[in-house]
């Protein structure tokens, strides 16, 4: 089965780039072929199909691991062949990225992955104490439910006081832009919306996990009117046209994921297809809720799918050719640009030094003519930290997340870590495709008030020392 997908993932590679390449007629060229047959992207193709497949086939069901290297696939092998084709770089780019950069570009991308393959197979050898699986068999309070009610009503009445305005609930982007200056600090953004759309979400989300677990606390009388009270608060409070996309996704990878990781095997299967559905078609097609409510040209699917992928919603390679350029022009930012992520929750008045988002920042110093862009993961440990930071912090990537996975597949963790985890393996695509500042402002929310629901509403049915609750 692992061979089978192997070639399956390997032979898409010249059916995906031949299906998107539709203003002239291909007989299935391979996508490297583009690059003059160098070496790299044949690695890195071959590499990405191997680790996938057998993420594909993982008894564990490493969903995480799965959605990062379908992004891989996408973003890094099939999209930057494509465009190279074309000879595409984004009209908003000041030079075109030479071959040797293309090379470098691809080779830091099979660094990274190898690294978190690596990162992985420790955390196997390690494995999962019994202790740690012991110390997670807890019991939700029934007290749970009224909670979701309560911060979802909180959530939709922090946001009228906070913006002011109630009809933003509904609003697109463009309703947001007289708020927010969303080119030089998007964080600001990304806090009020994560304060008041984290919480409502959450409700939602436990209240799914109850249902499709089966939880006892679903028999409570209460129950069915708490639901119908809370769903539409956490759906006004993340209404499709007002959030942005990386947000709308991370909430429909979490649901399905929650149906699931708790279904039968065919559907885990499937999980592959599902990602690289969303990530091919899905997110390109969302562009239309961005400015919803304020453009009214017609929009096809050509217009907006297949145009998508040459007009700046795949640049996320091409950003990566920038940082390597601002590297060899201005040098390393020495782990200034991650420390200005982690503290996105400082203001500018305190810390006046704290640097812009490494997008914009990349793409003022080489004179690009627009500024709100996407810097990914990769680059920003590049930017920092050199080869060797990629190399380390993706090892350490790996190791992190896929011991977390194996307690989900050992049914070791608590409903609040699973719905956790879940949200994680969409943030991962905006985590991948940037910027830190914003995937780390949108996560820490969840993470906090995930953590304070962990305390406050399980109980310990076997009593062990715990190793550390979510």
């Amino acid at each position: 089965m692992k061979v089978f997908h192997f070639f399956a993932y390997l032979l898409l590679y010249p059916l995906a780039f031949a299906a998107i390449s539709l203003q002239e007629v291909y007989y299935l060229p391979l996508a490297w072929s583009q690059f003059e047959w160098n070496l790299e992207p044949i690695v890195l193709s071959v590499a990405i199909s191997y680790l996938l497949a057998n993420a594909s086939v993982d008894k564990d069901f490493p969903f995480i691991k799965i959605t990062i290297y379908t992004f891989y696939y996408v973003f890094f092998s099939i999209i930057p062949g494509y465009l190279y084709k074309l000879g595409y770089t984004p009209n908003y780019f000041s030079y075109q990225p030479d071959i040797p950069e293309y090379m470098f570009g691809f080779r830091l991308a099979i660094i990274s992955i190898i690294c978190y393959e690596i990162g992985s197979m420790f955390s196997s050898k390690r494995g999962v104490s019994n202790e740690s699986l012991l110390a997670d068999r807890k019991r939700i309070s029934p007290y749970i439910i009224y909670f979701c009610l309560a911060i979802a009503v909180a959530s939709i009445l922090m946001f009228i006081v906070l913006i002011g305005s109630p009809l933003l609930l509904v609003a697109d982007r463009s309703g947001f832009a007289d708020y927010f200056d969303m080119d030089s600090s998007p964080a600001s953004f990304a806090i009020v919306s994560s304060l008041t759309r984290v919480p409502a979400f959450m409700a939602a989300a436990i209240l799914f996990m109850l249902i499709v677990t089966r939880n006892k606390v679903t028999n409570a009388p209460a129950f069915p009117l708490v639901l119908f009270c809370t769903l539409p608060l956490s759906i006004l409070a993340n209404f499709p046209t007002a959030v942005p996309r990386f947000w709308l996704g991370s909430m429909v990878y979490c649901i399905a994921l929650l149906y699931i990781i708790s279904a039968r095997n065919y559907l885990k299967s499937l999980y592959p297809a599902f990602v690289m559905f969303s990530l091919l078609v899905a997110f390109p097609f969302s562009g239309i809720l961005r400015n919803y409510f304020s453009d009214t040209r017609a929009q096809s699917f050509r217009t907006l799918v297949l145009d998508g992928y040459s007009n700046g919603q795949y640049d996320i390679f091409t950003m990566l050719l920038s940082v390597v350029r601002y590297v060899e022009v201005f040098g390393h930012t020495y782990g200034k640009q991650t420390l200005g992520s982690l503290l996105f929750w400082v203001p500018r008045a305190v810390y006046p030094n704290k640097p812009y988002g490494t997008g914009y920042m990349v793409a003022q110093e080489l004179q690009f003519t627009f500024f709100n862009l996407a810097s990914p993961l990769l680059s920003e440990m590049y930017i920092d930290f050199g080869t060797v930071g990629v190399a380390l912090s993706f090892a350490l990537f790996g190791f992190v997340i896929s011991r977390q996975e194996r307690l989900v597949s050992r049914g070791a963790a608590t409903e609040v870590r699973i719905i956790v985890l879940a949200f994680v393996a969409g943030w991962m695509v905006i985590l991948q495709r940037g910027s830190l500042n914003i995937a780390i402002a949108s996560l820490v929310p969840f993470l906090v008030l995930s953590y304070a629901i962990s305390k406050m509403f399980y109980q310990h049915v076997i009593s062990v020392r715990s190793r550390g609750t979510l």
